[in-house]
């Protein structure tokens, strides 16, 4: 029984370093990164490591990391904001200055966020 939970374990540890490869690159690997690799490897797991790289590149203003630590939103959050704080959407409209985001949770629930030039005007859940 031991031995088949270490090896589980073993399995467990090496699929998560499959899965998140940038928290084992070099500082200058992480300066060639681009923003949206960041973004996704953020809200896949939320290493400090990667926080602190998107801290030092400004991705977002400083005060909207207290509702991105949260997975909160706010009126007037950044699009990076959002996408740091419930990921990326399933769906993305746009038309002229306004932008949807449809985040589809199952068959009935969806979040629906709405953006005017860039920022969180409004959310329904």
């Amino acid at each position: 029984m031991k031995k088949r939970m270490m090896g589980l374990v073993t399995i467990a540890v090496w699929f998560l370093g499959c899965t998140n490869p940038m928290v084992n690159m070099t500082p200058s690997e992480f300066e060639e990164a681009g923003l949206e690799d960041l973004v996704y490897q953020y809200q896949n797991g939320r290493p400090p490591v990667i926080k602190d790289e998107l801290i030092r590149r400004k991705a977002v203003p400083v005060h909207e990391w207290q509702y991105i630590d949260q997975r909160q939103l706010v009126v007037g959050m950044s699009e990076v904001g959002l996408q740091l704080s419930w990921g990326y959407p399933r769906s993305i409209g746009s038309w002229g200055v306004q932008t949807q985001y449809i985040y589809k949770f199952d068959r009935s629930r969806s979040k629906y966020v709405h953006l005017k030039n860039g920022k969180v005007s409004s959310w329904q859940e």
